[in-house]
């Protein structure tokens, strides 16, 4: 019953995902639950709009993550609770990703960015001006 209630959660959180991606403000992207045991498709993260916040809920979230937009928010609950298992692009300029772990490399190719509030395992490749790490 509870994998059945999990996979109906999923897809009503990709239907509400689906239908904000046009908003700016902040989005909330996660199962509702704690377990950092939890694994979630990165897909579900984006894309991104310019000037938006996206919270991530604990989970793991499988697969790469591609930031294109320009002042983009990506928060977790914590390098402990939240991560990323892939890599992550920032093409985008002024985008900030905090309090997750991402277990991949990065690769930043945009300015002004600050990944400082995240942990990563992999390497940090920047091309861009102004990024920190």
């Amino acid at each position: 019953m509870k994998k059945g209630l999990r996979v109906l959660f999923i897809a009503a959180a990709a239907v509400v995902f689906i239908g904000c991606v046009g908003m700016r403000g902040t989005l909330s992207v996660g199962l509702g639950t704690s377990a950092k045991s939890t694994q979630v498709s990165a897909s579900q993260i984006g894309p991104f709009e310019n000037n938006s916040t996206v919270q991530l809920e604990a989970a793991r979230y499988r697969g790469d993550v591609e930031i294109r937009a320009n002042k983009v928010v990506l928060k977790g609950q914590g390098t402990r609770a939240t991560e990323i298992a892939g890599d992550v692009r920032i093409t985008g300029n002024s985008c900030t990703i905090t309090g997750l772990t991402i277990s991949g490399n990065v690769y930043l190719s945009g300015n002004n960015n600050n990944i400082r509030g995240a942990n990563v395992t992999g390497e940090v490749i920047s091309e861009g001006n102004n990024n920190s790490w």
